[in-house]
């Protein structure tokens, strides 16, 4: 399975664009992630928050103090109300825990655009690095490979060249997996994100896919 010099060059021009442009790929999910870490994408965040809980927290809390308020004149004995009991007073534990229940709604919306956001960072980083992987691993294999492949160097037989050109595909492929899979992960938490943002936000999306 010797290959003719011809054939070397090309397919070394292919693997040198290949892992030249797997590298730059590495570079731009690298810079992605940590832009994350500057101080307006941060702000960002934590604006979209505020608004999150301007919009839902404050007006459950206001309904709750409401509610509070009412049975406090109604059950409060000495100097206040013992607020536990609303777990177990039968006519207004439903609609005192209906309210909490609401409650804790938007704070896991709030959390969840934190996790979101914190998760897009973490797999944009996971992607350049795995990106980095493949890079040094098809340029370590490969050249040295095709150098072993050119007839007045290979002292290889046929079999011999043949199985170590199936692992080496095999390799790439290897790296297909997880690269598809982070960066269908970058695009749902992105998504999470960027409809919070849209909704609450009048900038341009500052944070891109």
């Amino acid at each position: 399975m010797a290959l003719s010099p011809e054939i070397v060059s090309l397919v070394v021009s292919a693997l040198a664009v290949l892992v030249g442009s797997t590298i730059a790929f590495g570079h731009h999910y690298a810079d992605k992630s940590s832009k994350f870490d500057e101080k307006s994408q941060s702000d960002e965040l934590n604006d979209i928050r505020m608004d999150m809980r301007a919009d839902t927290t404050i007006l459950v809390v206001i309904r709750l103090w409401q509610f509070l308020t009412e049975v406090n004149e109604k059950m409060k004995k000495g100097s206040g109300m013992d607020i536990g009991l609303l777990l177990y007073d039968t006519e207004r534990r439903q609609p005192f825990n209906r309210l909490l229940n609401d409650l804790e709604k938007t704070f896991k919306e709030s959390i969840n655009i934190k996790e979101a956001w914190l998760a897009a960072k973490f797999n944009y980083g996971r992607l350049s690095k795995i990106l980095y992987a493949y890079a040094a691993t098809i340029g370590l294999i490969g050249f040295p490979l095709l150098g072993l492949s050119l007839p007045t160097v290979c002292f290889l037989s046929t079999e011999q060249l043949t199985i170590i050109w199936a692992i080496f595909a095999v390799l790439g492929t290897f790296f297909l997996g997880p690269i598809v899979y982070t960066h269908r992960k970058i695009s749902s938490n992105m998504t999470i994100y960027q409809e919070k943002w849209k909704q609450y936000s009048i900038d341009q999306v500052k944070i891109g896919k």
